[in-house]
């Protein structure tokens, strides 16, 4: 979502390498940070005992797809930060 927007402004106004390796980890964090709260709202969710069968279903799956979805964030930022 903001990588095409950051690789443009690094060509319309010629960005070091390092400033978009830091904007970049900057906005990975941030994104991390918004998965982790909805990752921990639906652990809640699912430890509460309160759901529907269709509503844990769907929460679970979503659960897993932010579990990857933060590990993959997570490893870019490690090879971001190799970088600096």
């Amino acid at each position: 979502m903001y990588a095409r927007i950051i690789i443009d402004c690094v060509h319309a106004y010629a960005i070091t390498e390092e400033f978009f390796v830091a904007l970049s980890k900057i906005l990975l964090e941030k994104e991390i940070e918004i998965l982790e709260q909805e990752k921990s709202l639906i652990e809640k969710e699912l430890s509460s005992g309160d759901l529907l069968a269709t509503d844990l279903l769907l929460k679970s799956k979503r659960f897993g797809v932010l579990t990857d979805l933060i590990d993959e964030k997570t490893l870019r930022w490690l090879e971001l930060s190799e970088f600096a």
